[in-house]
């Protein structure tokens, strides 16, 4: 494993261009490690986890419309989720919590929590699938 985490951050550094002295947390071997667990059955090759995880590492970009297609509430569900995450404490920030709060978030929003995690999976990560959400949200922090 650690040789896949050699070459992942060989490939983070040079291809996404992360500078391991200004961004040591997002090219740590354990940022890496924790990637590699979440998305490794959903890539065969260690360049595709650049494309297929590449919000682990670089901002995302959408725009209302692209959320508003998704579903026509995705502002509100949007809110209504970072005031949720908001009242969590550091320590309580973690993915069985998030993933609490998004179910409750989705029940107190009137939606099923499909529906909502769509939404809030797009907004985080700029992708329609992806691994389970809660670990992503709580490795993103």
């Amino acid at each position: 494993k650690r040789a896949f985490v050699n070459e992942l951050q060989d490939l983070v550094t040079h291809k996404l261009g992360i500078d391991l002295a200004v961004d040591c947390d997002v090219a740590s071997s354990r940022y890496l490690e924790r990637v590699l667990d979440l998305v490794v059955s959903r890539v065969s090759t260690l360049p595709e986890i650049i494309h297929a995880a590449r919000y682990f590492w670089l901002e995302t970009s959408v725009t209302t419309e692209s959320l508003t297609a998704i579903h026509p509430l995705a502002r509100h569900l949007i809110s209504s989720t970072v005031l949720a995450l908001d009242r969590l404490g550091r320590g309580d920030f973690h993915a069985g919590k998030v993933m609490e709060l998004l179910r409750e978030t989705a029940v107190e929003c009137g939606v099923n929590r499909k529906a909502l995690l769509q939404v809030i999976r797009f907004a985080v990560t700029g992708m329609d699938e992806g691994p389970e959400l809660g670990p992503v949200m709580e490795l993103l922090g």
